[in-house]
């Protein structure tokens, strides 16, 4: 980008002086920005200054996020030993979040939000429809959930636990103020496979290429063994690729309110535009900066290998 870095705070910041020196925020270049803290009080963002926000919140009572893995021995990650929080407690902490987000998202913006079922650990053993009450949080201050999309693992957990089987999916839902939210379909269509039921030249054909369906198809990042371990819940780079090329153009801001591993705002580097991440645990200051440094701008040679961190 050409913009000054001055000139991009002063567009996205709600207060353009901030400086690296101040412990919250690490300002490294002028096309990302860190805030370690609290995303319920993102009060350095602009009101509606972000295209898109891509998060994934933690899960209630399923992970412990408290610090980077070292190691893990099973397929399963620990949990916390004890819960901190009631479920409702758990809500309320989401919604804090919600409103912020909603503060700062454009009206033509989109909130992309991965969250799945609680299927293991619950008091009763009964399912918990986290996805389904997000929705209603979102409801309730004014942003409708647009569409449902299912992240379809390709690999993951070989096994089942108890009576209920192998899951293998998630919830992609999408949240916007408007109907009419910025939709750039062309720029995720993907060649059509050969025994297509249209042929080519067909008026039912996109010369492009085909648009996804709402099913999409991934493989999680590696996660079994020693070094690989920065994060239990790391998005693979095309899940965020797409959601980027799909909602926002070069040079729009993506926000995820739940950084962790770094992944968006890294993804949203590499596709030339501006990203802005909040983690509330320092701890994983070291592996966030090594994502995101480690990663280049689309067209460039990378600097160094992310499959070593």
């Amino acid at each position: 980008m050409k913009t000054s870095i001055y000139a991009i705070k002063k567009e996205i910041l709600a207060n353009p002086n901030y400086s690296t020196e101040i412990s919250k925020f690490t300002f490294n270049r002028m096309d990302y920005f860190v805030f370690y803290k609290d995303s319920s009080n993102m009060d350095e963002i602009k009101n509606k200054s972000v295209q898109l926000i891509v998060t994934s919140p933690p899960y209630f009572n399923l992970k412990d996020y408290s610090s980077p893995i070292k190691s893990q021995s099973s397929q399963l990650p620990a949990s916390p030993k004890q819960t901190k929080k009631s479920y409702d407690e758990y809500l309320n902490e989401l919604m804090n979040v919600w409103k912020e987000c909603a503060r700062v998202i454009k009206d033509d913006g989109v909130i992309f939000v991965n969250v799945d079922i609680i299927r293991i650990k619950t008091p009763t053993g009964n399912v918990i429809p986290l996805p389904f009450h997000i929705m209603n949080q979102f409801e309730s201050i004014g942003i409708g959930c647009k569409d449902v999309y299912v992240y379809k693992k390709l690999t993951g957990v070989p096994f089942h636990f108890g009576r209920k089987l192998k899951n293998r999916s998630e919830y992609l839902l999408v949240f916007s103020k408007s109907n009419k939210y910025k939709w750039n379909l062309d720029g995720i269509r993907t060649p059509y496979p050969k025994n297509y039921i249209y042929p080519p030249g067909h008026k039912r054909r996109n010369p492009i290429g085909e648009a996804p369906s709402t099913v999409w198809e991934f493989v999680p990042p590696f996660q079994s063994g020693g070094k690989n371990h920065y994060h239990y819940c790391p998005f693979p780079d095309g899940l965020v690729d797409r959601a980027i090329k799909l909602f926002t153009d070069v040079g729009d801001v993506v926000l995820d309110p739940f950084l962790g591993s770094g992944k968006v705002v890294a993804r949203a580097k590499y596709l030339k535009r501006i990203g802005i991440g909040y983690e509330i645990n320092p701890a994983f200051k070291s592996v966030i900066e090594s994502m995101i440094k480690g990663t280049q701008t689309e067209g460039t040679k990378k600097s160094s290998d992310l499959s070593k961190l």
